[in-house]
């Protein structure tokens, strides 16, 4: 099946490999740099990339990242604080939402708005002023009518996390949707292993997620990789009624995979690549039910 690899994505890599270097090794020199771009040519120059979806590369790249560095999880510290940041936001956050005269949709907004808090994204992220800036005029692409259709008729949900930090957004979407319909069941999944600064099962607890639903591990790459996910994850996968998929990785590489339940997709546009694809301002927020 065809991945979602656009070529500017291949030029993105090696701006993300450096960017990791230097972030946590600042005294790193061009050479260092450039012989470990080059290890990472070698390493894609051979790959199908036909079969591979933009993911599968940035695993390759934060993979390579981590053995240079010889830390498994080099976000880790920065993670602690956008978890800390965003669990101080997430009082406002309510607060948007029980003063909105449409509680969901502004829920639905300020989910999409957590996306921002991305790590491997090339802008710098200001999610305060975002937020101090909410709008509904925010969702360039909004199937919220027929998400809320969809929603209504969905029993069993499943929503596939993204970023540490975006969780507590999440959180507050999830909490509306048990407020309207306590008996709706509703499953948060996050990543099974550290790649960038996605959300892990700890940033999970820490937001108190499981305490209001349930949650699962998917896979260790920035995306949903459904071959590489458990037996478990894969028969819920396919028996949701309705699958919310958060961010540009889970849309780069489930766009294609066909499911049994309606899904739908929540992100920012970050980059120029997504901006294009979609015809949308760079920063536009998308709401977006997934078409056949």
């Amino acid at each position: 099946m065809k991945k979602f690899v656009h070529p500017d994505c291949i030029g993105c890599l090696f701006d993300q490999l450096k960017k990791v270097l230097t972030s946590f090794k600042p005294e790193i020199s061009y050479e260092e740099i450039i012989t470990h771009q080059k290890e990472l040519m070698k390493r894609l120059v051979n790959l199908p990339l036909s079969d591979f979806g933009s993911p599968n590369l940035g695993k390759v790249v934060y993979g390579l990242a981590s053995e240079i560095l010889g830390v498994p999880d080099p976000y880790k510290k920065e993670k602690v604080y956008i978890q800390n940041k965003a669990k101080d936001l997430y009082p406002k956050l309510k607060n948007l939402v029980e003063k909105s005269k449409n509680p969901l949709l502004q829920a639905c907004i300020i989910s999409i708005m957590g996306n921002a808090l991305d790590l491997g994204a090339p802008r710098p992220i200001d999610i305060e002023n975002d937020i101090k800036n909410i709008s509904d005029d925010d969702l360039k692409i909004n199937d919220f009518t027929h998400f809320e259709e969809n929603l209504e008729g969905a029993q069993k949900i499943l929503i596939i996390g993204d970023n540490t930090g975006e969780i507590f957004f999440d959180k507050v979407l999830i909490e509306e949707i048990l407020r309207q319909n306590p008996k709706k069941e509703i499953t948060y999944s996050v990543r099974s292993g550290p790649i960038i600064n996605d959300s892990l099962k700890e940033d999970a607890i820490f937001a108190g997620i499981e305490k209001i639903c349930n949650v699962i591990e998917n896979t260790d790459y920035p995306g949903i990789i459904l071959e590489e996910t458990t037996p478990e994850f894969q028969e819920l996968f396919y028996s949701c009624d309705l699958i919310i998929m958060k961010g540009q990785g889970n849309f780069e590489s489930a766009e294609n995979v066909e499911t049994n339940g309606i899904v739908y997709f929540f992100l920012k546009a970050k980059c120029h690549v997504i901006e294009e694809y979609f015809d949308i301002p760079l920063g536009g927020l998308i709401l977006m039910k997934k078409r056949k």
